[in-house]
């Protein structure tokens, strides 16, 4: 029986260390001052699965490396909403997944908004989609890229925040 257990432990162990990490985007808005950086770096940082998040105040995005282990791509981002504001209860944070794409965005676009749980999806330039999640998504990494690649096309790696020159040119 021991043996079992320990055999149902190491099996459970391993699947959790396969899961894959992702890089992700996700873009803040709601940002006043460099005072607002570490609580939401801290507020991502407790979420289930999220080995690392820095925020880059100018471009307004979270680098995040994430293993969807408990917690989902959809929730991550709509947690940005729950972290407390800097400057109080009355403002707030909200998050958007950008995914860099190769290939025809319109069809992606398509693709992707036809996913339960996908509020919205906008281009926010001509190689940058922006996914909002409806409150109670449960949306995995997983399903975007596979609607991603249904679509023909396909996530490129996303450049770190902070040199990310498609969002400097936006602000």
């Amino acid at each position: 029986m021991r043996l079992i257990s320990l055999l149902t432990a190491l099996i459970v162990s391993a699947s959790i260390a396969q899961a894959p990490e992702y890089t992700l985007a996700i873009e803040v808005k709601g940002l006043h001052c460099q005072g607002c950086v570490e609580p939401v770096e801290s507020g991502l940082k407790q979420v289930s699965g999220v080995k690392s998040a820095k925020l880059n105040f100018k471009t307004g995005i979270a680098t995040v490396q994430f293993v969807e282990e408990s917690a989902t791509v959809s929730e991550l981002v709509n947690h940005v909403a729950q972290i407390p504001h800097a400057m109080g209860k009355s403002m707030k944070y909200t998050g958007a997944l950008l995914l860099q794409i190769e290939g025809d965005l319109g069809k992606v676009q398509k693709a992707l908004q036809s996913l339960s749980g996908v509020q919205k999806v906008e281009k926010r330039e001509k190689t940058v989609l922006r996914l909002t999640f409806k409150p109670d998504a449960k949306v995995r990494y997983a399903q975007i890229a596979d609607a991603v690649k249904r679509a023909g096309g396909k996530i490129a790696p996303w450049k770190s925040a902070h040199n990310d020159s498609h969002a400097e040119h936006h602000h």
